[in-house]
């Protein structure tokens, strides 16, 4: 993941300069590699962040073609945005806006309206040909597919269900409107899916940059790059009123990334030629370009240390990535051979994916009440070793009262309360337990 989140960098900075030249390039790339929202998921193990590559690969290809006079071009165009659907759910928005893209591009070209509908077609058949396995698994299998979209539903929303009339329904989507179109500055409630949230997406800086760009890529809504920036812009926030609140929210829009980078250099390119012009001369065109350019430096450092000085190190996050899980694990291996493992934990089983990943050939057992049935009684003869984690803590010195002798350890938090103990018994020869 983390090698995908850096390929995209270099696939965005082609993107700009296709869209935009050289300096918008710049400075949408500069943006892009010290944003802490593309940093945080290209160090997740999600496929969440193949998305960005994806979309930016797509999308040069999908411009080049409509400045191409080729066919060809077009249907190469499709079949890379068909590899796109592989990428992550949310990538059919992408899809939306490529769609939207072509109709108002083929509407008012008349001269060309017969070129444009034959390259549409064969972006379409690329598209259908790369995209195939997976639209044939939605056509037969539909409840496999969609089942974790009916899970996250904003239909499964309780504060939409409890809208009953259409008026407050309608009411409900303008509200969630309303913080998709502020998310890039403010999303204030903590997600507990990723562990981001207190803050928007953006740096301040970066954001009001990204609105500015925004604004100016619908003035110029005829250049396909403007329009394409946009449109994905809207799309992607308009995802947020898709889907439960507070739950993943900074994943679903994430289409938007890095596209809000390269409207953020927008912003500054325009203000920076206006500058220039105004002011006039060298002068003219250091005070433009150079504030702007200083604005994007500064908005990028801070965002970087938002991530690696904030985010980071945040407490939130070390419980949705399961540090206490991860810490106990370890700690259980550092007796050489920890034997089988007895597991107690209300919140994961032992057969989580971070366990699965981290230890994939230590045996265990559950032994909560939760995934298992309870009980402190030893099982085998070889090596064990108690995992307790809570609310299972309390049961270390009944533990060792009735197995005395076996290797302790016990983890606190900086206020002194348990994270979880580790209780370790070696082989007993030849006598059985049980």
């Amino acid at each position: 993941m983390a090698i995908l989140g850096i390929v995209t960098i270099p696939a965005a900075y082609l993107m700009f300069r296709i869209s935009f030249g050289r300096w918008v390039a710049v400075l949408g790339t500069i943006a892009l590699t010290f944003s802490y929202w593309h940093l945080f998921f290209s160090r997740s193990a999600f496929m969440l962040i193949s998305m960005p590559l994806m979309t930016v690969v797509a999308a040069s290809t999908v411009l080049m073609a409509v400045r191409s006079k080729r066919l060809l071009a077009w249907l190469f165009a499709g079949a890379v945005l068909g590899l796109g659907v592989y990428s992550y759910n949310g990538y059919v928005m992408f899809v939306a806006a490529i769609a939207v893209l072509l109709v108002v591009i083929i509407i008012p070209g008349r001269d060309q309206l017969g070129y444009y509908t034959r390259g549409s077609a064969m972006l379409v058949a690329g598209f259908l040909v790369t995209a195939f396995p997976l639209l044939q698994v939605v056509y037969t299998d539909p409840n496999f597919y969609f089942q974790h979209h009916r899970m996250v539903s904003v239909l499964q929303e309780p504060n939409y269900q409890a809208a009953e009339t259409f008026g407050e329904k309608v009411q409900y989507f303008v509200g969630r409107a309303w913080d998709a179109a502020r998310l890039p500055l403010r999303n204030p409630e903590i997600d507990y899916v990723d562990g981001l949230g207190g803050r928007g997406a953006l740096h301040p800086i970066m954001g009001w940059l990204a609105y500015a760009g925004f604004l100016i890529a619908v003035t110029r809504w005829r250049s396909p790059p403007h329009l394409l920036m946009a449109v994905v812009f809207v799309l992607g926030l308009a995802t947020m009123m898709l889907g439960t609140e507070d739950l993943g929210e900074f994943r679903r829009p994430f289409m938007i990334v890095p596209f809000v980078y390269g409207l953020a250099g927008v912003a500054v390119a325009t203000g920076g030629g206006y500058a220039a012009r105004l002011i006039g001369g060298r002068a003219g065109r250091l005070v433009g370009y150079g504030v702007g350019t200083a604005a994007i430096v500064v908005a990028a450092l801070l965002s970087a240390w938002t991530y690696f000085g904030e985010v980071a190190h945040e407490e939130h996050l070390d419980w949705v990535y399961a540090s206490d899980l991860v810490d106990a694990l370890d700690e259980a291996h550092t007796y050489g051979n920890p034997g089988t493992i007895y597991f107690y934990s209300d919140r994961w089983s032992y057969n989580y994916e971070t366990r699965r990943f981290l230890y994939p050939d230590t045996p265990g057992i559950d032994r909560s009440n939760t995934f298992g049935e309870f009980s402190l009684q030893r099982l085998n003869e070889g090596p064990v070793t108690y995992v307790l984690l809570p609310p299972y803590i309390g049961n270390l010195n009944a533990l060792m009262t009735l197995y005395p002798g076996g290797d302790v350890s016990e983890a606190r938090t900086a206020d002194d309360a348990r994270r979880f103990a580790t209780y370790h018994l070696r082989s007993v020869g030849g006598r059985a337990y049980g």
